[in-house]
């Protein structure tokens, strides 16, 4: 549905998102989906934000207020490319028993981290051979990017092994049904010794 200007109104713009499913979204949406200029557009999303209408999550990024969005959704918007790996990742994947409150990812930008609406959202940044290993999952109504196990292992390992996260501890995670076949691939992606040489210990063996 694309709508005129003069026939635009709150209604119009929430209904059209929502049958969209559009929950998230950036200018460039609302610019492709009802045809307005970037002026207006900005305009638009500063008064509804205002009037609570909309979330501004960064600059360029908004949301719809009162919508349950995924967590892991937002995380992989805040920042494009990322998908989410590491303590995050390997609590969803019930590698470790804890439970985690930032929401961690790998990008190939800058690392960084944001809080939006009290969620901290932190990102690492890793080189483009090493970015992969990650899928497509469905979290709710939402498709979230987010780290195979063996992968959030192995980027967690590389991590620590530049001393940016605390070794993991082999007694308290469940490693019964990962795969060192991809552990192996994985980590041969960063080309980092002391990587490969944290999860050899972790699993008391070569991988």
């Amino acid at each position: 549905m694309k709508l005129t200007k003069k026939r635009a109104n709150l209604r119009d713009f929430e209904e059209s998102l929502k049958k969209k499913h559009l929950f998230v979204f950036s200018n460039e949406d609302i610019i492709r989906i009802f045809g307005w200029s970037k002026t207006s557009v900005k305009f638009l999303l500063h008064r509804y934000t205002k009037r609570g209408i909309t979330n501004r999550l960064k600059n360029g990024l908004y949301a719809l207020a009162g919508a349950t969005i995924s967590e892991f959704y937002i995380a992989n918007r805040l920042c494009e490319p990322s998908y989410v790996s590491l303590e995050t990742a390997l609590s969803f994947h019930h590698i470790i028993p804890e439970t985690v409150y930032a929401v961690t990812s790998i990008t190939t930008r800058i690392p960084h981290e944001r809080v939006v609406n009290g969620t901290s959202y932190e990102y690492h940044r890793v080189l483009a051979r090493a970015f992969t290993g990650y899928k497509p999952l469905p979290q709710g109504s939402f498709t979230v990017l987010i780290a195979e196990p063996e992968k959030a292992l192995v980027d967690h390992c590389y991590m620590a092994a530049r001393g940016l996260r605390k070794p993991l501890d082999p007694e308290r995670m469940h490693l019964q049904n990962l795969n060192k076949h991809k552990i192996n691939a994985y980590a041969r992606l960063f080309k980092n010794k002391k990587t490969i040489a944290l999860l050899e210990k972790i699993f008391s063996s070569k991988i």
